[in-house]
């Protein structure tokens, strides 16, 4: 999945045709550096504070929809843990009554 799917901020910019190392702000049209032509090396702190600065209502929904995608992974990881912890203390249960039947 590329950074482009992850992040919400790209609701507000388009990346240049023609500069793969830039990006174009849907709202006033100006360009910004990505950083790199590089996918791998690209950056978003350029768009952020773009949008904090000249754009603050929507930097502000941005920040919002990252908060809420970071307690939804936050939570999803919390659930492995569970089902891992429980899972491993099933598995120690089933190693015990599986040796106490042979002690009889």
């Amino acid at each position: 999945m590329s950074q482009r799917e992850k992040n919400p901020i790209w609701q507000y910019f388009d990346k240049s045709i023609t500069e793969t190392s830039k990006a174009v702000c849907k709202i006033c049209s100006k360009s910004y550096s990505l950083g790199s032509h590089e996918p791998k090396k690209q950056t978003l702190h350029g768009l952020k504070l773009h949008l904090s600065k000249f754009n603050y209502k929507e930097y502000r929904q941005v920040l919002k929809r990252l908060s809420e995608l970071n307690d939804f992974k936050n939570e999803a990881k919390l659930k492995r843990t569970d089902l891992t912890y429980h899972c491993n203390k099933r598995a120690q249960f089933s190693r015990l009554l599986f040796r106490q039947s042979f002690q009889i």
